[in-house]
């Protein structure tokens, strides 16, 4: 059977891989809320090598709102300067866990550790 390429109409593609998208038979993507002049610089860069990109731009928010505290959230973006690097005196919201989340979202389920503020989070 023949079938048209699908179209997939809500992708973050900084969280995903763009050329994944495009073997599984999605040859067009919207990605929707991201920093404009990184998701329109990775449309040109994918242009000859990945799905198609519509890309809608940043997300219109209100200060601290959705997505701020999300946690694939750029914190840069949302002007929050305390966090985003592991730095001195910066906040630290960490969770260290055994095994790779990407490959096996179950080891999410047990964390070795989580960091709050900077500090251990007691089990």
């Amino acid at each position: 059977m023949l079938l048209p390429g699908f179209i997939d109409s809500h992708v973050h593609l900084q969280l995903s891989d763009a050329h994944r998208c495009l073997r599984g038979g999605t040859t067009t993507v919207r990605d929707l809320g991201w920093v404009p002049q990184v998701i329109f610089a990775r449309r040109q860069t994918l242009r000859s090598s990945g799905p198609d990109i519509l890309a809608a731009g940043g997300i219109l928010r209100q200060p601290g709102g959705y997505p701020s505290q999300a946690g694939w959230c750029p914190a840069a973006w949302m002007g929050l300067k305390d966090r985003g690097r592991i730095e001195v005196n910066l906040r630290a919201d960490l969770i260290l866990v055994d095994g790779n989340p990407l490959q096996d979202l179950s080891c999410l389920a047990s964390p070795s550790v989580v960091f709050y503020l900077g500090e251990p989070v007691e089990k």
